[in-house]
This record gives structure tokens, C-alpha cells and sequence, in this order.
């Protein structure tokens, strides 16, 4: 089968057309492009689309991964040649079933070519079931490893054997499996497993029918003693009930005197409280107690607080016994002495100096003239002018000690206005000043405190009178109170009176209550029970435990005999059930020895399959062999591939061989293309070889070799590589 063109609308792709080529086809392009899904287009359209897939985490399934990006529903055609005649396929469908609906014609004429649907097509196309093709004719990118498959394994299988592959080891294996299982699959699932539950049923149905019969008797003989036991108790909770009656009617007598008794309490407070205002009323009272009581210790307190008075400040002798405003107009007139004696300061008076010295030389001049040229007059004229001087300088003299002794009592004066200042003259209205500040200071505090004693005062008679007040107020309905705390005293005691009614009241009401229960219990008209003389009353409580047992007894024996007897009538007789059970253990023996055939079955099977195997690998490993060690440019000389398809591959010259852990990723790789290409070569020679990516992984000089192999491959048969790199075009050509 050679595929030479597909037209596809399918995920990506829209319309879009692939034509391909006998031999190598080396499709290139790049990434996103559409490269798996148009290997996944040509197994849609040989296959069909799985419309039982579903999607799970992490997967999604190909019907709904692979619809139309544009819109619109899958469809596509694949034209190619089979059997010398050139083939179309279409497939479209709708959404609930893609590409279902299949056409096959012929290209050329148009006649229709007959082939099966779904995934009949491809069967009959490429010879072989979709998973033994995606596992051989497909590579896909990091899917290169070789997965068992039960049709993979029977195609295998069928190259050593009759060609017949529908008697391939697995299926067989399964077969005998599926009727080992269906003897016994594990301890609880089979024939043998049920027969054997069946058996212990029966046997336990034999034990239990005898273990009911025995129960039977027993229960039979239990029945009268729980009779007697039951009368007997019957008679002592009458004999009870007659005591509580009688007790019960010393309670209600009981009930009624105290309730009597109480109500004359009830009176007797009600009389009291009828005396006393109302409680809303006594607690306002108290209220207002308790207010006066805290301004009355808060106006106590602040009269407590307030200073004694001071002492006046020490005055000056002038100040001394003075107030503030007598003091000041002291001062004022002070300071107008003081004033007026600096006013009053005497004048110096003199004789002007400078005729009396003009005298003195004059004269002093005329005299010694006189004396020098004798001459009286000039003489006497010196003498008196002289007489003058003396004279003038004599007055100037006296003048002096007049004045300074003047000055010194205007001083003397003024010194003693400043001493009665406790001041000099100059401080005097300074020291006046500080001492008039001084008295206006205290005048100011002194009076203050007065104001404030004052306050106190009043407020304090204030809240006396409103104790006054309220102590009138508690000796209308209580004892004289004489002070705040007896006040309180005598209106708690009456609220609790009120309190003490409310309780009263609703002790008569329980009472009240107690009584009638009693009353409704007991029924005015009951007649008092006779009690038998000597009796002593019994315990209730044993009572009731005694009545309880003995009616359990009494109906667990009945019930017993009910029900056994029910089970017995209805249960199969002993006969029947051992008939039952050594029908049972026949048809045990026989299974288990059936099934001992199987598992002999089984061994000998198994055996065949080794030997089959034996025959089998040789073909797959000698190809694949001579494949890996073309791709590994003669590295590796041979490998091995058991049934469960694991590989172990030697090195020339190597003389143990490894497996697959101990190889590169790329050498594995190299492994599971030749695996592939062998297997595809021997079960699929005519069907296309699918390569997505396959060589992405690879160096330069591994995928030059792997082009070199799948050159020499495709001269057998059409292979389509897909790759994203022009590395391949190259290589390709540079083989060439």
C-alpha cells in the first residue's frame, strides 16, 4: 500500500493537502504545523475515530483533541494504491460520531470499492489491527518504546507457528485463565468458592435447626416457672400500690397543713407590708439614701479640706496693723514727706570769693606799699581791705556750718520715714510697694478661703437638711433611724419584707399546686385499701425490678416458642438439608478437579509457549540486530527480545550483554527504531512506515545513519518522516 495524497479538515488542519511519494519522504515542517496530526488523520481515516474514548487527566481523546479549529466537522480523504489499483478513502460524520460514515471508490473511474467500515477498513487495508500498527508501523517522538499488546503478541506469534493467529498463547492463556477463575478466581469469587459457601450454609441450616429444637424444649419448660414468677410479683406490686395509697394520703394531709401554714405567713406579711409604702417607692427611697449619704461624706470631706486661716505677713513698723487699702494710703504719705523734706533742703548761703580774694591782694598789695613807701593812708587803705577779706571769709564760714547742719536733719528726718519702712530713703517706695503686694496677696487668699469655707458650709446644711428629711421620711413606717446607715437600714429591711411576701406568695402557690396533684392523683371519692394485718410494706423499686424480670421472662419465653416453631415450620426438615449437602460435596469434588485439569492445562501450555518463544525471537533478533548495528555504525553486534518484549543488547566483542537501563537516551532510541523497523518489516511489508519526530533526539552522526538505513528500507516500502528541521534534507543529500 502506497499513500499518494491526503486531504485533511481535521484539528489544525483546514482544507490542507499532503501529497507524498513511493520510497523516503522527508516532510518537513516546523513546529505546530500539523506534523502528528496528520499521522493521526491517517489512522482516522484507515481506522476511524473511537467515539468510545474518553478523556481523563492529563489526556484527552482524539475526538475532541482533533476537532476542526475553523468549526465545523471532520472530514478528509486518502488516495492510494493497493493491489495495482488506485484507491480514494472520504470519511465525514457528524459531531456524535466523527468520520464515521465511510465512501471507497476507485480514483479513476469513480466505482465503488468494497471495504468494511470502521476500523474493518484498516484491517483489511494494512492487514492488521490498529494497535499492533500504531505499535510497529508508528514512531512517534518519545513514544519509541515497544508496549506488549495482546494482537501485537498473536501476529508475533503466528510467524513461527500454523500462520493461524487465532490460537495465539495469550488468547489461550486468557481462555484457560477466565476458566481457572470461574472455579475459583481467589478465596470469595467462582463456582468453587460458592459451592463451598453453599456447603457451610447447609451444614450451618443443620447445626441451627438442632440448636432450635433444643432451644424449643427449653423454652417450653420455661414458660410456667416465668408464670409463677409473674403472679407472684403481681400480688406484691398490689400490696405496694396499697401502701401508697395509704402513704399517699398521709402526704396529702401533710400537703394541706402546709399549705394552711403557709398562707398564714402569707397573711402575716401581707398585713406587715401593708403598713409600708410600695417597693418602687422604698427603692426610690434608698435611692435617695444612698445619694445623700455620698454628697453628704463628699461635703463633709470638702470642709475637712479647707486650710486653716494664715497668719498675716510681718509688717514694717509703719505697715504694722494696717489692711491693704490703709497701708496704701500709709505709703502715699510717706512718700509725700519724704518728698516735701527733699523739697524743703536749705539753700547755702555765702559771700561771693572773688572780691573778698581781689580784697585780700589789694590790700596785702596796699600795705606793703604803705609799708615801703611810707604812706598812712595807703597803709590804713591796705589794712582795712585786709579787715574785709577776714571779715568775708569769716561769714563764708559760718554760713557753711549752718547749712550742713540743716542738711543733716532733713536727713536724720528722712531716715527715719525709710526705718519705719525697714528701707533706705532711696528704697523706701519699693519695700512700700513689695509689702502692699504682699498684704493685697493675702487679703486675696484669706479671702478665698473664706468663699470657700462658706460653700462648704452650705452645702453640708443643705444635704443635713435633706438627712433631716429623709430620716422624718423612714420614721413613718420604721424605727427611729439616727443616722444615714439606720435609714438604709430600716428600708432594706422593708423591701426585703416585700421580697420576702413575693416568696411567700409563691411558696403558696407550689403549695397550692402540690396539693391539687396530690388531690388529682389520689380522687376525692377513693376508698381507702384494706392491707392484710402483719403486712410489711415492700421495696418498690425491688418490686418493679422483680415485675420487669418476670414479664421478660414470660416474653422471651413465649416469643421463643412463637418464633422457633415459626422457623421450623418454615425452614427445610432435616432430610431435605442432607440430602442438600451431599449434593453439594459431589459437585465440590467435581469442580476441584476440574480445576485441577486447567491448572494442568495451564502448565503444559505455558511450556509449549517457552518453546514457541524459543523459535520465535530468533526472526524479530536477527533483523533488528542487523538494523542497531548499522544505526551504531557496527557499536553494537546483537541483541535479544524476550516475550515480554525487554531487550538486552551485547557490544562487539562484548561477552556479557546489558539492558536497556544501561544505555544512553539516544542509543535507546537507535534500539527501539531497529526494533520497530524489523518488527514492521516482518508483520506489516506493505504498510507504510510512520515517522513523527523520530530523529529529533538524535546527534548529527546518529541520524546520518538512521537516514542511510531508512534509505535502504524504503526501496521496500513507502516511509513518511516528519521532522521540523532542514537537517534531514541535508543529510539526505549529502548521503546522496
Amino acid at each position: 500500500m502506497i499513500i499518494r495524497q491526503m486531504h485533511a479538515t481535521f484539528g489544525r488542519l483546514s482544507g490542507e493537502t499532503l501529497d507524498c511519494k513511493e520510497g523516503l519522504n522527508v516532510i518537513t515542517l516546523p513546529n505546530e504545523a500539523g506534523k502528528s496530526t496528520w499521522s493521526e488523520f491517517l489512522l482516522a481515516m484507515l481506522y476511524g475515530v473511537d467515539t468510545r474514548e474518553r478523556s481523563r487527566q492529563g489526556y484527552l481523546a482524539v475526538k475532541e483533541k482533533y476537532r476542526p479549529w475553523q468549526g465545523g466537522l471532520m472530514q478528509g480523504s486518502l488516495t492510494l494504491e493497493y493491489e495495482g489499483k488506485t484507491i480514494t478513502l472520504e470519511r465525514s460524520g457528524s459531531e456524535r460520531a466523527p468520520m464515521a460514515q465511510l465512501r471507497a471508490y476507485e480514483t479513476a473511474s469513480g466505482l465503488p470499492y468494497s471495504l468494511p467500515e470502521g476500523e474493518g477498513c484498516g484491517l483489511a487495508l494494512v492487514h492488521a489491527e490498529r494497535s499492533v500498527y500504531e505499535r510497529s508501523g508508528f514512531l512517534r517522538q518519545q513514544q519509541h518504546a515497544l508496549t506488549q499488546d495482546p494482537a501485537l503478541s498473536s501476529r508475533l506469534a503466528a510467524l513461527v507457528t500454523t500462520g493461524d493467529e487465532r490460537y495465539a498463547y495469550p488468547a489461550l492463556e486468557k481462555a484457560l485463565r477466565d476458566l481457572r477463575n470461574a472455579c475459583r478466581a481467589n478465596r470469595r469469587n467462582g463456582l468453587i468458592p460458592e459451592t463451598e459457601a453453599s456447603l457451610e450454609k447447609i451444614r450451618v441450616q443443620l447445626a441451627e435447626l438442632e440448636t432450635a429444637q433444643r432451644q424449643l424444649a427449653q423454652a417450653e419448660t420455661e414458660l410456667p416457672e416465668a408464670e409463677r414468677a409473674l403472679a407472684y410479683w403481681q400480688k406484691q406490686e398490689l400490696l405496694c400500690s396499697h401502701f401508697e395509697t395509704a402513704q399517699s394520703r398521709r402526704r396529702l394531709e401533710q400537703a394541706e397543713q402546709a399549705l394552711e401554714g403557709e398562707r398564714q405567713q402569707l397573711e402575716s406579711l401581707t398585713a406587715r407590708c401593708a403598713e409600708l409604702p410600695d417597693a418602687q417607692a422604698l427603692t426610690q427611697l434608698r435611692a435617695r439614701i444612698d445619694e445623700t449619704a455620698s454628697e453628704l461624706s463628699r461635703a463633709q470631706a470638702e470642709r475637712a479640706s479647707i486650710p486653716q486661716p494664715e497668719a498675716p505677713p510681718a509688717m514694717p513698723p509703719a505697715l504694722r496693723g494696717l489692711d491693704a487699702a490703709a497701708a496704701e494710703a500709709r505709703a502715699a504719705e510717706d512718700r509725700k514727706k519724704l518728698s516735701a523734706l527733699r523739697q524743703q533742703q536749705p539753700r547755702r548761703k555765702h559771700l561771693p570769693l572773688y572780691p573778698a580774694l581781689i580784697a585780700l591782694l589789694l590790700g596785702a598789695g596796699a600795705l606793703a606799699a604803705g609799708l615801703l613807701i611810707p604812706m598812712t593812708a595807703l597803709t590804713a587803705v591796705g589794712a582795712g581791705l585786709l579787715l574785709c577779706a577776714a571779715g568775708a571769709w569769716l561769714w563764708n564760714l559760718r554760713s557753711k556750718r549752718a547749712w550742713n547742719e540743716a542738711c543733716a536733719h532733713t536727713e536724720r528726718q528722712a531716715q527715719q520715714l525709710a526705718d519705719a519702712y525697714g528701707a533706705t530713703p532711696e528704697t523706701l517706695e519699693a519695700a512700700a510697694a513689695q509689702r502692699i503686694a504682699e498684704l493685697r496677696d493675702y487679703a486675696a487668699r484669706d479671702q478665698a478661703r473664706k468663699a470657700r469655707q462658706a460653700q462648704a458650709e452650705a452645702a453640708l446644711s443643705g444635704w443635713e437638711k435633706q438627712l433631716d428629711a429623709l430620716l422624718d421620711e423612714t420614721d413613718r413606717f420604721g424605727p427611729r433611724a439616727s443616722d444615714l446607715n439606720a435609714a438604709r437600714t430600716v428600708v432594706s429591711n422593708a423591701l426585703s419584707a416585700w421580697d420576702a411576701l413575693d416568696r411567700q406568695r409563691e411558696q403558696v402557690r407550689i403549695a397550692e399546686r402540690h396539693a391539687e396533684d396530690l388531690r388529682s392523683v389520689l380522687g376525692d371519692a377513693l376508698p381507702a385499701q384494706p392491707i392484710p394485718e402483719g403486712a410489711t410494706p415492700p421495696d418498690p423499686q425491688q418490686v418493679q425490678l422483680g415485675l420487669a424480670q418476670a414479664r421478660a421472662r414470660v416474653q422471651a419465653a413465649r416469643s421463643s416458642i412463637d418464633r422457633l416453631n415459626g422457623r421450623l415450620g418454615a425452614g427445610e426438615d432435616a432430610m431435605t438439608l442432607e440430602a442438600l449437602r451431599e449434593r453439594q460435596e459431589a459437585r465440590l469434588a467435581e469442580l476441584e478437579r476440574k480445576l485441577s485439569a486447567l491448572e494442568l492445562a495451564s502448565r503444559v501450555l505455558s511450556e509449549a509457549n517457552d518453546e514457541l518463544q524459543a523459535r520465535f525471537s530468533p526472526l524479530v533478533c536477527s533483523r533488528a540486530s542487523e538494523l542497531f548495528s548499522l544505526l551504531t555504525e557496527g557499536r553494537y553486534e546483537r541483541l535479544t527480545l524476550d516475550a515480554g518484549l525487554n531487550v538486552t543488547v551485547w557490544e562487539r566483542g562484548a561477552a556479557v550483554g546489558h539492558s536497556l537501563e544501561w544505555l544512553s537516551a539516544g542509543t535507546a532510541d537507535q534500539l527501539y527504531l531497529a526494533l520497530r523497523l524489523a518488527i514492521s518489516e516482518l508483520l506489516l511489508p506493505d504498510a507504510p512506515l510512520i515517522l513523527d519526530d523520530a530523529l529529533v533526539a538524535f546527534d548529527d552522526e546518529r541520524a546520518a545513519a538512521a537516514l542511510r538505513v531508512l534509505s535502504q528500507c524504503a526501496k521496500e516500502r513507502q516511509i513518511l518522516l516528519f521532522t521540523c528541521q532542514s537537517r534531514e534534507q541535508r543529510l539526505l543529500a549529502e548521503a546522496v
